[in-house]
């Protein structure tokens, strides 16, 4: 997949603020990752593989024991717990967060 032109790089999209993260069964790590994108959203890095790579600065190990990145013997993968719940709600293109001074 490409960069289609709907969110150019740099661009910021939120998850949808009125969505209960804490009702929807996720993995810690999936969670903690949408909690961010509902809170400072997600900034548009990069076009790879699916529409929406999450990009963390944790060893990819650590997500193992939740079925790793992409799926595994222990489950889909935070990966696909995030696609999930992205597919199946609203998501804005909102102005970055700025610290005034």
């Amino acid at each position: 997949m490409t960069n289609n032109g709907l969110v150019p790089y740099g661009g910021v999209i939120q998850l949808d603020p009125t969505v209960t993260l804490s009702s929807l069964n996720l993995s810690l790590p999936a969670l903690r990752i949408l909690q961010a994108m509902q809170t400072y959203g997600y900034y548009v890095v990069d076009f790879v593989c699916t529409d929406i790579d999450i990009y963390t600065a944790i060893p990819e190990t650590e997500l193992d024991p939740y079925g790793g990145s992409h799926g595994n013997a222990d489950g889909s993968g935070v990966q696909g717990e995030i696609q999930n719940v992205l597919l199946s709600n609203k998501l804005y293109v909102v102005a970055p967060l700025t610290k005034k001074q």
